[in-house]
């Protein structure tokens, strides 16, 4: 892949035109925002010809090139604009993330730190510190790495979703569900370039699965590096203590912690008072490559850390660094293209935005869902996995996580029957069933018309609505009504898949329950559009279908007293009335309908009461015609 990008990169060094009032980095770098990643690679090609040194440039190919999936170029290309510029924050963030997907999660944290270490502004770098520290466990140092960030930057998307998780797997799921609120609320970064596929994160620990590009294979000390093994103290010990005689070292070197307690659960290598790389894999290595360092005397430290980030253990070493000078950098002349120093900075700020790793809300939230689990808080976690399965029906363990959850009797259908049209033998008794809504003023007038005649009905609300309106949900509920659920979005339910039907549901029912604090078990499908599909869905979530008998709009264009009627003569025992939450002519019908009941000795109840008191009937009447 490498010599494919080299050659792309030549094959292109000609193509396209220059832009006026753009260099070719400006050029390069606004291609990359577009996705033209063959361009960008010709335009930054040309912009290196001009500026063999520059890191910025070498910082953007790498890029390109990562873009392209070819991550041994990009490698090069990042390692490049490190040996221009050993300080580069931004190269090092890069190269980081590069690591992160090649699995190698303890350099990564490295160059992460050296990219905070350079610029303690970097927001980006410490929040891609935090993640690196989730993927091994490190709860406690992810959740400060990102309570800094968010003081450094009004927040973005992946930082909201590893402050979420650094907060989960510490144990504070109030503050992961307030990171996972903004996660929604933020716009996607769409400018971002990065993708990260981590493993599976689960409350308290890091751990890898086969589709994981994280990997706990260790740094491995061989190859000839020369080699420190320290073995912590227990307690702390001061950094004025006697320290041993110092070794002198050169090029690479190998620290290895050694003889540690079987409480250990990770491992910190410091160099000089800060923190240079983490480890939860035995054995604890880290290799330092003294070249970016000065000569002369250092101090490398270890600590050793349990459960709850309680610090085990420590130990010093002085050493002495002997390497030889680096030759001079060459004098590069800036040719006339290069850009002026204020357009630097306009570069530096893209590629970093380039740089940002696009989030990904389901990460934390299964992590939340079965945490919530895992603790015990049932409710809790229905709701965040069937938040998941509305965010990605395709994803299995919120599938699984619904059905695992959703066994108990509270989620069995009320009756056998999976769709009901009227109910025999429930004596003089008909449901008033109300469809659509909320909605300002008529919610309030039909609440305020039951209210005075002491008449308890059924609500099918469309969860979009009731999201909308949450305190006429609860003023429905405090009058003692039902809930139903009329779908999440008001379509037509039989040109949906299954998965489609149940996220309309499950959507409709959270928005429901979040205003009501009260699950629904009942559904009407819009316009009685009606399938196996449909069926599937409903009795996969244990829902019951409610049809309906006397239908408002049967008699559409007539007087309201004609309506009212006509409806109070068709209904029968058992009936199921149906009529609207909204602009048709329910509000001027209503009271004079409820009356004309009462008159034939016909009481109120809501659906679920009718559906007790007698024999659930999965037909409508012989030669009946409904119009919705």
């Amino acid at each position: 892949m490498a010599l494919l990008f080299a050659c792309l990169s030549t094959a292109l060094g000609t193509a396209g035109q220059e832009v006026a009032g753009q260099s070719p980095l400006e050029q390069g770098i606004e291609l990359l925002g577009r996705g033209d990643y063959p361009g960008a690679v010709a335009s930054l090609t040309r912009a290196k010809k001009l500026e063999p040194g520059n890191p910025q440039i070498h910082l953007a190919l790498g890029l390109a090139a990562t873009c392209l999936r070819d991550l041994s170029a990009a490698k090069a290309e990042y390692l490049a604009a490190l040996e221009a510029r050993p300080d580069y924050a931004a190269a090092h963030n890069a190269m980081g993330l590069l690591l992160l997907k090649t699995g190698d999660v303890g350099q990564a944290t490295t160059h992460f730190q050296n990219a905070v270490r350079f610029d303690a502004t970097y927001a980006e770098a410490r929040t891609n510190l935090a993640y690196a520290l989730c993927t091994q466990g490190i709860a406690a140092g992810a959740v400060k790495e990102c309570q800094t960030a968010l003081t450094q930057t009004n927040g973005y998307p992946f930082l909201h979703e590893v402050a979420a998780t650094a907060n989960i797997l510490s144990g504070a799921l109030a503050g992961a569900t307030e990171q996972l609120r903004q996660l929604q609320q933020s716009a996607a970064t769409t400018a971002a370039l990065v993708d990260l596929t981590p493993g599976s994160l689960e409350a308290g620990k890091a751990t890898t699965g086969t589709s994981s590009p994280f990997t706990e294979k260790p740094a491995e000390s061989g190859g000839g590096l020369q080699s420190l093994e320290l073995t912590p103290s227990r307690g702390r010990l001061v950094m004025d203590a006697p320290l041993p005689a110092p070794i002198t070292v050169s090029g690479a070197m190998a620290v290895t912690a050694s003889s540690l307690q079987k409480e250990t659960q990770y491992v910190a290598f410091l160099l000089d008072g800060a923190m240079r790389a983490v480890t939860n894999k035995s054995p604890y290595t880290w290799v330092w490559d003294t070249s970016p360092s000065a000569n002369g005397p250092h101090v490398v430290a270890i600590q050793a850390y349990g459960a709850g980030g309680v610090l085990l253990g420590q130990q010093f070493r002085h050493v002495a660094l002997e390497n030889a000078p680096a030759p001079p950098p060459p004098t590069v002349v800036a040719p006339p293209a290069a850009l002026p120093p204020a357009d630097r900075v306009s570069v530096e700020s893209n590629l970093r935005t380039l740089l940002r790793v696009r989030a990904d809300p389901t990460r934390p939230r299964l992590i939340l869902a079965k945490s919530y689990e895992k603790g015990g808080q049932r409710d809790a976690a229905l709701t965040e996995y069937t938040r998941l399965f509305v965010e990605d029906p395709t994803r299995s363990e919120a599938h699984e996580g619904l059905r695992r959850l959703r066994q108990g009797a509270e989620y069995r259908p009320l009756v056998p029957a999976t769709e009901v049209w009227r109910v025999e033998g429930a004596g003089p008794c008909v449901a008033l069933t109300f469809d659509d809504g909320p909605r300002p003023f008529f919610t309030e007038k039909i609440l305020e018309i039951l209210r005075q005649h002491r008449a308890r009905a059924t609500f099918f609300l469309v969860g979009k609505m009731a999201a909308a309106y949450p305190d006429l949900v609860r003023a429905i509920q405090k009058d003692g009504h039902e809930l139903a659920n009329h779908s999440f979005s008001h379509p037509n339910m039989a040109t949906l898949t299954t998965p489609a039907a149940e996220r309309e549901v499950l959507q409709a029912e959270l928005a429901i329950r979040q205003a009501s604090q009260r699950r629904t078990r009942l559904f009407r499908p819009p316009g009685g559009n009606y399938n196996g599909n449909v069926r599937a869905a409903l009795r996969e979530l244990g829902y019951v279908s409610i049809f309906w008998g006397p239908n408002i709009t049967s008699w559409k264009g007539r007087a309201p007293e004609e309506i009212a009627g006509a409806m109070a003569r068709q209904a029968a025992e058992g009936d199921l009335l149906l009529l609207h939450n909204g602009k048709d002519e329910t509000v001027h019908i209503l009271e004079l309908l409820i009356q004309n009941l009462t008159e034939r000795g016909f009481r109120f109840v809501t659906v679920s009461e009718l559906l007790k008191s007698g024999r659930p009937v999965s037909a409508g009447r012989a030669g009946e015609t409904n119009e919705y």
